[in-house]
């Protein structure tokens, strides 16, 4: 069971300065539109990739039989709040976290060991800072993000009719279907970015 007991205070990948800045818009007319497109493009990538991206603190628990991992839903780990063992809360030294996948491995004596059966509820900090923050996202997810947007405002202004917009060496068809309404029919050129961010692992 995994339970925010602090939610992130925005979802969005981007910042409206950032979009702004890479599509050159220096007025304040579309920024309505744009904070809209923003969060699509933004629910979209995370959807892709099976995600939450923006910073939150999490309490997971577990009901596991002896195990020698524990892998946390949400990743990367910013910090391990707590570890609650069968109701026993163990020391920093008792645990060791890989930050980027989210595993968390039980220690005794500094040796790996099987976590016990029964109970263990784990409080933590994943995700990426906040978009205002450093460090930020990842490049290729802020990049995806950035081409997301740009396409929905190529949409919104475009020529029913036209069905490709060529910019530079990249070529964009326009399908029949609602840009990011699936987020599994994103652009292939947005996939590739996101391609390894991705969240397939079993639990």
């Amino acid at each position: 069971m995994l339970e925010v007991i602090a939610p992130a205070d925005s979802f969005d990948l981007i910042t409206l300065a950032d979009i702004k800045a890479e599509l050159g818009i220096t007025g304040t007319t579309e920024d309505a539109n744009l904070a809209r497109w923003i969060t699509a493009a933004s629910d979209s990538v995370a959807r892709y990739c099976r995600r939450v991206f923006a910073a939150q603190t999490y309490r997971e628990t577990f009901r596991v039989a002896a195990k020698p991992d524990l892998v946390l839903t949400r990743y990367p780990v910013g910090d391990v709040v707590s570890v609650v063992e069968n109701e026993t809360t163990l020391a920093a030294d008792e645990t060791e976290i890989e930050t980027d996948s989210g595993v968390l491995r039980r220690l005794i004596n500094d040796r790996l060991a099987w976590w016990a059966c029964g109970k263990i509820v784990v409080t933590y900090r994943a995700g990426f800072a906040d978009v205002t923050d450093t460090p930020s996202l990842p490049a290729p997810i802020e990049r995806a993000t950035i081409m997301l947007v740009s396409l929905f405002r190529q949409r919104a202004q475009r020529d029913p009719a036209v069905r490709q917009v060529t910019h530079g060496d990249t070529a964009v068809t326009y399908g029949l279907g609602q840009l990011g309404a699936d987020a599994d029919a994103l652009p292939a050129e947005v996939t590739a970015l996101l391609a390894s961010y991705r969240d397939f692992r079993l639990r």
